[in-house]
């Protein structure tokens, strides 16, 4: 079809590819430098052992290898990377792609018929995954305390 169109996807991919390896490096990195111990208290977790964790980014899918143990402090298994990153259980999308994701109201209009097609090098989102993120958006929005309009609010007097 159109060369220059191919080349500049074909660059959008390879770059993107290029900063999901990056960012799958740099977090395995920090990963590993905080090793088996709790977060909270610093003290060696027990019983440690690894676990893979999936993780959808803006930049696509990363893999990480991350410890998990016993918290003789917090009497509770803990994954330190989880606490750190402040990562829910079995929490699946980064807190940047889910925010990306909660501001775009275009990708979670229930009323559409169809989805627009997903951008070039875009992390392909599941309805699974919309829906999780949206129940989840809808708790901390049932938590919210919204402030109480006034009620002695004066009245404009009309002229007739």
């Amino acid at each position: 079809m159109n060369p220059l169109l191919d080349l500049e996807v074909a660059t959008l991919v390879a770059g993107q590819e290029w900063t999901r390896q990056r960012l799958e490096h740099r977090a395995q990195k920090e990963v590993d430098q905080w090793g088996g111990f709790c977060p909270q208290t610093s003290a060696g977790l027990t019983r440690r052992k690894r676990q893979r964790m999936k993780l959808m980014t803006c930049a696509g899918t990363i893999v990480l290898q991350t410890w998990r143990g016993y918290s003789t402090a917090l009497q509770r298994w803990v994954n330190p990377t989880r606490v750190r990153w402040g990562l829910q259980p079995k929490q699946q999308i980064s807190p940047e792609l889910q925010s990306r994701l909660g501001t775009r109201p275009r990708w979670l209009a229930p009323m559409r018929k169809r989805r627009p097609p997903p951008r070039a090098g875009a992390p392909p989102i599941s309805d699974n995954t919309v829906h999780a993120l949206v129940q989840q958006l809808g708790k901390q929005a049932r938590q919210l305390v919204l402030p109480i309009r006034s009620s002695q609010s004066p009245n404009p007097s009309f002229p007739w």
